[in-house]
């Protein structure tokens, strides 16, 4: 399938759309953000960059940031946080017909030693 136009500034999630549309009964269950991926590691290597480096540097991209404050990122970056996180939900979810699924499973936690940082000092919970 060609990427007709594909220039380095374009939106690739926007060409990934245009993409889907164009090839919808080959790309249907193609989630939209693998070929925003896929386009976005194309306009890397049309900039100049290395395959490897292109796949590495929109990789880090299209991780979820478990560091990062969500609360003071621009809109379409927590927009794009979400879209990974539900994706990645999705891709680790496991259905009841899945051969690995266990229905009322239980698992037991190990009960962390000492008070974090959210803990109430007392020990008490307070209104």
């Amino acid at each position: 399938m060609p990427l007709r136009s594909l220039k380095p500034a374009a939106d690739p999630r926007v060409k990934a759309d245009e993409l889907k549309l164009r090839h919808l009964t080959h790309l249907e269950s193609v989630p939209a953000m693998i070929l925003t991926k896929l386009i976005s590691i194309a306009q890397e290597v049309l900039i100049g960059l290395p395959i490897q480096e292109a796949i590495d540097k929109v990789t880090a991209k299209f991780t979820v940031d478990t560091e990062r404050d969500l609360n003071v990122v621009p809109t379409s970056e927590l927009k794009r946080q979400k879209e990974l996180m539900e994706f990645t939900f999705m891709r680790n979810a496991i259905s009841p017909t899945d051969p690995r699924f266990v229905y009322d499973k239980q698992v037991t936690f190990h009960r962390q030693i000492g008070l974090s940082a959210w803990d109430d000092e007392d020990g008490e919970i307070s209104d």
